[in-house]
């Protein structure tokens, strides 16, 4: 059912995600039809929500990116300075630490409003 990164088709590969906070060089990729496609990076909401869930900078991206996909299919989509610092300090972040996958975060509450 999954298959290898190696043998996933090269069509297929052109929309694979190239890491938190880049940008494509050539965002517009022609296929064999000829039909142009643009390309907008970003990466699985799960890594903002469950693998950052205390870094909210992940969240805004992933939020911007939503929002320059739309503005990109409506045709005016205008980038601007702030949306640049955003990921490149995602992507800062990204690099330092690698999250903990399928490590639950557990907060303490008060007992009492379990008790009967």
């Amino acid at each position: 059912m999954w298959q290898e990164r190696e043998e996933v088709p090269s069509a297929l590969a052109t929309f694979k995600s190239i890491g938190v906070g880049k940008t494509f060089d050539k965002p517009i990729v022609h296929f064999d039809s000829g039909h142009p496609t643009k390309r907008i990076n970003a990466f699985h909401p799960s890594y903002a929500l469950y693998h950052r869930p205390y870094q909210s900078a992940f969240r805004r991206l992933l939020l911007l990116e939503v929002a320059r996909t739309c503005g990109e299919l409506r045709g005016g989509w205008k980038e601007e300075e702030w949306m640049q610092r955003i990921r490149q300090r995602c992507q800062s972040k990204a690099k330092q630490a690698k999250p903990q996958v399928g490590y639950v975060h557990y907060v303490k509450t008060d007992d009492s409003e379990f008790s009967g």
